[in-house]
């Protein structure tokens, strides 16, 4: 790497790119971040309780906030998804064999680029949440294995958690896991998500 692209090369675009798309690249990068930083805190809050030795509790929680998301646009496919990823960065962590992404996810269910595009950028960015909370310098290496169990625990969950209406998509409703919420809202400028309340 050439030391006077590095900049270029940090924000992803070629040094012979406009001051718009420059600064275009540097606030995608910073709400990139921002966006992650914000997954992290709510993703440590949900492992806190398995953390803390409340694992029937942390179950039923895990299984509540399945079970809502599941209603959801894509709800299952996004479950199965996120599961893969906390199941696959869990066991990296853990020291075990982490499965493939792709071998588990159907090209049924991938039919269109647009969701190719959301799952990539739903790897990418809960991969590095998920580094950021089972790495965090500040907390014991006891505390960053059993919240990596916690992670594996919960990735298997939602793995197993089944759409109810064959896939077909539904909108949001109030009980949506606000990890959920949190994560999706960030989408919004580039899918468009049926944000109606279900009756």
């Amino acid at each position: 790497m050439v030391k006077e692209t590095e900049n270029y090369d940090v924000l992803g675009v070629t040094p012979s790119a406009s001051e718009e798309e420059i600064l275009k690249a540097y606030y995608l990068k910073a709400f990139q971040k921002e966006r992650e930083e914000k997954l992290a805190k709510t993703l440590k809050g949900l492992l806190q309780q398995y953390v803390e030795g409340d694992i029937l509790g942390f179950e039923c929680h895990a299984e509540s906030d399945a079970e809502r998301l599941s209603h959801a646009d894509f709800g299952a496919d996004i479950l199965h998804t996120i599961g893969n990823i906390f199941a696959r960065q869990a066991a990296q962590e853990l020291g075990k064999n982490a499965k493939d992404l792709q071998s588990h996810l159907s090209l049924n269910k991938l039919k269109n680029s647009l969701w190719k595009l959301k799952v990539k950028d739903i790897e990418v960015t809960l991969s590095h949440v998920c580094q950021m909370v089972l790495q965090e310098s500040n907390v014991s290496r006891e505390e960053l294995k059993v919240r990596a169990m916690a992670l594996e625990h919960l990735g298997e969950m939602f793995q197993g958690e089944k759409d109810d209406e064959e896939d077909s998509p539904g909108p949001f409703n109030r009980r949506t896991p606000m990890i959920m919420i949190i994560y999706s809202s960030q989408y919004q400028p580039l899918i468009s998500l049926n944000s109606r309340v279900k009756d």
